[in-house]
């Protein structure tokens, strides 16, 4: 395999019981992959695997439980290595499946086909599923048998010690206290240095360092670049969109403590630049934002980014 294969896959996930319906994203890289459900089903307790099997005995790998977000969908985030998923490489698996377990019953209630299409025993794959999520009642509790304690050896006699000779304790000198060392003189604290992030009109935002000075003499910031602010955004998901970003800290005022910054370049020369800010979804760009979209990392939530696109064109 080339050391930069890509491969993306959409798959529909087959309903196996009446009410169910959703799909799964897959990429794989050649050390690293990933997997998002989203899946529309009543009732919690959904759980997601992968299956294969050879000389047709069915083996299963868990991937985890799904979770209801927001939106009320289920879903389920799981990154992999596709060498060792399970101890088996991802090219030993030929189904995702998705089993449901409530009041102690595990039902298979979603399949899909990773690459190609095979036959399936269907009740082969849900032993194999389930045998992973089914609650395991424990066996109860057996005392062992108990071995007769030896009994214990007479201790063998032991011959007197001689008395040992008294000594006279000799008194140990006082230590003289040490003298306290000079305390040091503390050094002037410097400026506080951090990077803010100003509004943008019509252009990528910049990121600037400046000198943090008292209140008292700090110049009075212009309302045109007053920092803004962005609903609070919990999450830190990374964005796979063919840019190289890096994460760029945030002063307190703006309401965020990063942005991330990211280019795409062809044949060593860069072709695009884009700044995504973390926020929560609404309908219309925060005000100051105007020209950005919000882009979703895919995990399922309402968090995700404000991103502003700008193309480099020759000479640029």
């Amino acid at each position: 395999m080339s050391k930069n294969e890509y491969r993306r896959a959409f798959i529909m996930l087959r309903p196996m019981q009446t009410g169910y319906s959703g799909h799964a994203r897959l990429e794989r890289r050649t050390m690293t992959g990933s997997l998002y459900f989203i899946v529309t089903a009543q009732g919690e307790g959904l759980n997601a695997a992968l299956v294969g099997q050879r000389s047709g005995e069915y083996y299963a790998a868990p991937l985890g439980a799904l979770k209801r977000d927001a939106r009320g969908q289920l879903t389920l985030a799981y990154a992999f290595d596709p060498r060792n998923i399970g101890g088996r490489p991802l090219e030993a698996y030929q189904l995702l499946a998705v089993a449901q377990v409530e009041n102690g019953e595990c039902r298979l209630v979603l399949t899909g086909n990773v690459e190609g299409s095979y036959p399936m025993d269907a009740a082969a794959v849900r032993e194999a599923v389930c045998a992973l999520y089914r609650p395991q009642t424990p066996a109860a509790d057996i005392p062992a048998p108990q071995e007769p304690e030896p009994e214990p050896e007479a201790p063998a006699p032991q011959p007197e010690a001689a008395p040992e000779p008294e000594v006279c304790p000799v008194p140990e000198p006082t230590p003289e206290p040490e003298p306290e060392p000079a305390p040091e003189p503390e050094p002037e604290p410097e400026p506080a240095r951090t990077k803010i992030y100003t509004r943008m009109r019509n252009k990528p935002p910049e990121v600037v360092t400046v000198v943090t000075v008292p209140a008292e003499s700090a110049p009075e910031v212009p309302k045109e670049e007053a920092p803004i602010l962005l609903p609070e955004a919990p999450c830190a998901l990374p964005l796979e969109d063919g840019y190289t970003y890096i994460q760029t800290p945030l002063p307190a005022a703006s309401g965020l403590g990063w942005c991330l910054v990211g280019v795409r370049t062809t044949d060593g020369q860069v072709t695009s630049v884009r700044c995504a800010m973390p926020g929560a979804y609404a309908p219309q760009p925060p005000e100051g934002l105007t020209g950005c979209v919000w882009v979703s990392p895919g995990d399922g939530s309402d968090c995700g980014y404000w991103v502003y696109t700008e193309d480099c064109g020759e000479g640029d």
